[in-house]
């Protein structure tokens, strides 16, 4: 029927976000939501299977392993009801890619299964994926012994079947972090009938890696994400570092000093300038060695010994940031929407961009080391093209009559910087939309207030003839 379709479409749809957005569940699920819904009111049990097993890579892929089961065994019993076994199969191919993902010991048990319902069927790309995870379980755990075994089939059957795509490519089944697979195929270059292969997916999937000469065998398997704007975190994968990791708190300002001058080279002299001011510098370069070691294994805390670690490289007595690949830095997404915010031949791209970019300035560039000096420039920099970027966008939310969001956002760009006058124009005119006259009179009263008290100055001739428009009930 026509609502079990539109089910099934709104259940691919989930699916699709998954690989478009990773790194935001609330698109998905909310298909999967719409999904579920139709399929409870066609009756059409069977289909829910399905949404089931999306939910199930959904929470797994996500870090919530309870949250998966709970969909994964609901998933189990439709389909055991339905007698679906090639559904059942996906669901534990489902749990226990994203249990491998995790580091679950599970598992084993689940893709054990899954191969085996996949065997039966007949189902030779669903015995590839679990070869899959079975290698990247190994690799996490060190266990070669399982691991090149595994590699061996998993390239046999992509030789075989043409699924190039599993390992160059985001899909379904495969890892959310891309990342993972680069181990594998450094590994699979030691298998004498796949060189050929491995090196082609390499080059093809992770051409900066192939062409990368510091990077022989060793690559950690993850993406290293930044938070910068705001409070400064890090992820190893869906791992968070911790406090305790870093060791000591200049492991963390090393890290955050790298990065603000990310694919630069820093001799070492200059970061323990910046670093141990006070400090000689015989006993400040002992306090680098020391704390280069804890961020790199903060970093890299499975870095085999005497191998160079991939994210932070040195040259000499220099020092870079510079991985060839596997990482994400809000501020560099942060930069990139800003950019799609200004594209005037697509103003629903441009809008989109703008509401990113607003979304991801979560605070000042590295706020809590505001006095450390070489933080100054890039926060002032990145601060000043918040503002312009927000501003822009509350003006179009203003124009498309979108009061509300408006005025929201006029209020957080003010928290930030409260004399920035073009936000009081805005919010003049959004509340002057409203029907709220009063309150945009008030806007522009504290709005004078606060430019003579903080800077000695009167509203601009723009502002005073806006606020005299509205005294006089004029259409704005």
């Amino acid at each position: 029927c026509s609502s079990d379709l539109e089910a099934i479409a709104e259940l691919r749809l989930g699916h699709a976000y998954q690989l478009a957005i990773p790194s935001d569940t609330a698109p998905a699920q909310s298909r999967y939501a719409a999904g579920m819904q139709l399929i409870a009111e066609a009756g059409v049990v069977r289909t829910r299977a399905e949404g089931l097993m999306g939910l199930t890579l959904l929470h797994g892929h996500a870090g919530d392993i309870v949250r998966a089961e709970i969909s994964f065994q609901e998933g189990l019993q439709v389909a055991a009801a339905a007698g679906d076994e090639w559904i059942a199969a996906c669901l534990l191919l489902a749990i226990g890619g994203a249990a491998a993902a995790m580091g679950d010991d599970r598992a084993v048990g689940w893709l054990d299964q899954a191969y085996a319902r996949f065997a039966r069927g007949g189902d030779v790309y669903g015995q590839a994926m679990v070869y899959l995870w079975r290698a990247l379980r190994a690799l996490r755990a060190a266990d070669l012994t399982r691991a090149d075994p595994a590699i061996a089939t998993l390239l046999d059957l992509v030789a075989a079947n043409g699924y190039i795509g599993v390992l160059v490519a985001p899909s379904l089944f495969g890892p959310r972090d891309m990342a993972m697979i680069v181990p594998l195929l450094l590994r699979a270059r030691g298998i004498s009938r796949h060189v050929e292969l491995a090196r082609q997916l390499l080059r093809q999937g992770f051409p900066t890696i192939a062409a990368d000469d510091a990077v022989e065998d060793y690559h950690p398997g993850y993406t290293l994400r930044v938070q910068m704007l705001g409070t400064f975190r890090v992820w190893r994968g869906a791992h968070e570092i911790q406090s305790r990791e870093w060791q000591r708190e200049k492991a963390r300002q090393l890290f955050q000093l790298l990065l603000t001058y990310r694919g630069h080279w820093i001799q070492r002299e200059q970061i323990c300038a910046w670093l141990w001011p006070d400090a000689d510098l015989d006993a400040a370069e002992r306090q680098f060695k020391v704390t280069l070691n804890a961020l790199n294994a903060a970093l890299e805390p499975n870095r085999p010994p005497r191998v160079q670690p991939f994210f932070i490289r040195r040259q000499g007595l220099a020092y870079s940031f510079a991985p060839s690949y596997g990482v994400w830095i809000d501020v560099d997404e942060f930069e990139l929407r800003v950019a799609g915010a200004a594209a005037r031949e697509d103003p629903d791209f441009a809008r989109r961009n703008a509401q990113i970019a607003v979304q991801l300035y979560r605070g000042d560039y590295l706020a809590e080391s505001l006095y450390d000096l070489w933080t100054i420039e890039e926060r002032e920099r990145l601060n000043a093209r918040y503002l312009s970027t927000a501003v822009s966008y509350a003006q179009r939310l203003s124009d498309d009559g979108e009061q509300v969001q408006a005025i929201q956002l006029c209020e957080q760009v003010l928290r930030h910087d409260r004399v920035y006058e073009e936000a009081y124009q805005i919010l003049m005119c959004a509340h002057s939309r409203t029907g709220s006259r009063s309150q945009a009179i008030r806007s522009y009263t504290r709005c004078a207030q606060i430019l003579r008290s903080d800077l000695g100055i009167e509203p601009l001739p723009e502002t005073i003839a806006l606020y005299e428009k509205i005294k006089r009930n004029e259409t704005i």
